[in-house]
């Protein structure tokens, strides 16, 4: 059993931890605020940690999942970036009392709390509420000013750039099919994975001789990828997440590696027309989705969950969407399914959601957090794989396009176009 939280007593060193849902988010209102304006903490600093870059390891058990952050200060404290290739999660809902120290992780269920020993050295644990009470993974962070690192075997000398056609859990009948899309400078790597439902988001590691590693943390993500490189240049891998998931992987090297096109993978049925769909809005009113709120409107009805860290992706962007052309006539509405049973606890996380991603759009509550369940309430769609999903519909309340998953920043130019493709779809259907 993890060590616990006592929300009313947080920091004493006498008490174990222990919290209750609603307890954990009254402490959970946490913004993606900027670290700007820092400067690097000195040895006589209050917080008790020493600033600069702090090399975090997350200890599952079988592998040891690292990523790094940089702690400074600003005006109001102590401020902690963590970095993930091109990433920067930037927070400052962080707690300090004694010895012990407390950061809420924006957007997502999670926290990282320890106890800091000395001023290079912090030992705790990363609780991510999402998949239960009891999930939790230990960590160690030391004083380390340098980049994240792996300790490979240093035979041979392969070059892994490039874009890669992958297979997960290739000895199953479940096996399925990803694009790696790797970046290498010297023995730095970076890269994501690409699948059908989405894509892993910021990866970052290093190579030594034939083998590659690299990892990401974001508060909802623990990821680590390993490969080595076969004689013939195919890879032979293994992926972690967390203590609760491994498989394997292959991949070989595809310039043309192609998935199906995301915005084909969720049919729609014309016959079916939208009639009332009705969900739970703020302040516990009926929030109606009909023809009389489509007509003569673009809209895009997104289907998400507030611990989906690519429907996070997906709003920021939509976000700029809804700014950019909302007097012009766009509407986006959010249907977000939550991992939580309480409905009160639900708003929580969706208004947290929605100032974490600077979303002004609507986002109101569907229910648990299950694709049955949205499958059910959007009964002119086919089977609902993915959260998100995403329905636009256009000036008359027909379906145009059904699109599924989501690839974010992290995929560079797969990003890029969408964002071009939707910008222009969404242009064309307000000028009909």
């Amino acid at each position: 059993m993890p060590a616990k939280l006592d929300i009313f007593n947080l920091f004493s060193r006498q008490q174990e931890f222990s919290m209750t849902n609603l307890q954990y988010l009254a402490i959970l209102a946490i913004t993606l605020a900027s670290c700007h304006q820092v400067n690097p903490l000195d040895d006589s600093s209050t917080t008790g940690l020493r600033g600069g870059m702090w090399l975090f390891q997350l200890q599952t058990g079988q592998v040891v999942i690292p990523f790094h952050a940089e702690v400074a200060a600003n005006d109001t404290g102590m401020c902690l970036t963590i970095f993930n290739a091109e990433e920067r999660i930037q927070i400052k809902d962080i707690t300090l009392n004694g010895d012990s120290l407390l950061i809420s992780m924006p957007f997502f269920n999670s926290l990282l709390y320890g106890k800091v020993i000395g001023d290079t050295v912090w030992e705790g644990r990363w609780i991510d509420r999402n998949r239960g009470e009891d999930y939790s993974i230990p960590f160690r962070a030391v004083f380390k000013d340098s980049i994240r690192r792996f300790d490979l075997l240093t035979r041979g000398n392969a070059d892994f750039s490039g874009k890669w056609s992958v297979t997960f859990s290739p000895d199953s009948v479940n096996n399925t099919k990803a694009i790696g899309l790797f970046y290498q400078n010297g023995d730095r790597a970076s890269g994501t994975f690409l699948t059908e439902m989405g894509d892993y988001r910021y990866l970052e590691g290093n190579t030594a001789g034939n083998q590659l590693a690299m990892s990401c943390f974001d508060g909802s993500h623990a990821f680590l990828f390993k490969a080595e490189m076969r004689r013939d240049g195919s890879l032979d891998g293994k992926f972690w997440s967390g203590n609760h998931w491994s498989e394997k992987w292959t991949a070989t090297r595809d310039s043309s590696a192609t998935l199906r096109h995301p915005d084909s993978l969720t049919s729609f049925d014309l016959k079916k027309p939208l009639n009332t769909l009705s969900f739970l809005g703020s302040n516990d009113r009926e929030f109606v989705l009909d023809m009389n709120r489509l007509k003569d409107k673009v809209t895009i009805v997104q289907i998400m969950g507030s611990w989906c860290p690519n429907c996070a992706d997906e709003s920021r962007l939509f976000g700029e969407l809804y700014r950019q052309y909302h007097k012009e006539g766009l509407e986006i509405v959010g249907v977000s399914y939550e991992k939580v049973s309480l409905v009160p606890e639900a708003f929580e996380k969706i208004a947290h959601f929605k100032k974490s991603a600077g979303v002004e759009y609507p986002i109101v509550y569907g229910g648990s957090a299950s694709k049955k369940k949205a499958s059910e309430d959007f009964y002119m769609l086919g089977e609902i794989t993915s959260f998100p999903t995403a329905v636009i519909f256009d000036k008359n309340g027909e379906i145009r396009k059904v699109h599924t998953g989501f690839y974010g920043p992290g995929t560079g130019e797969y990003y890029s176009k969408f964002k071009g493709d939707l910008e222009q779809f969404i242009a064309n259907l307000l000028l009909e």
